[in-house]
């Protein structure tokens, strides 16, 4: 995916990654994708606001820390 957007070193490179690959199989497929482009795009305002959050939830923790 760097490649193909010329994002490398990018900060958010990884959390995109994470963040598309649903069932965490170190693989986007075409599915992940569309889902997740879909809701960048056409989201509801929650689903955007949870795509953000997600971005600076590293851990997944539900909780976002210094």
């Amino acid at each position: 995916m760097n490649s193909i957007f010329n994002i490398e070193g990018h900060p958010f490179t990884d959390d995109f990654f994470l963040y598309f690959d649903t069932n965490h199989d170190g693989l986007i497929d075409f599915y992940e994708m569309v889902i997740g482009m879909n809701i960048i795009e056409k989201g509801t305002f929650e689903e955007k606001c949870n795509f953000a959050y997600g971005m600076y939830d590293l851990t997944e923790a539900n909780v976002l820390d210094t």
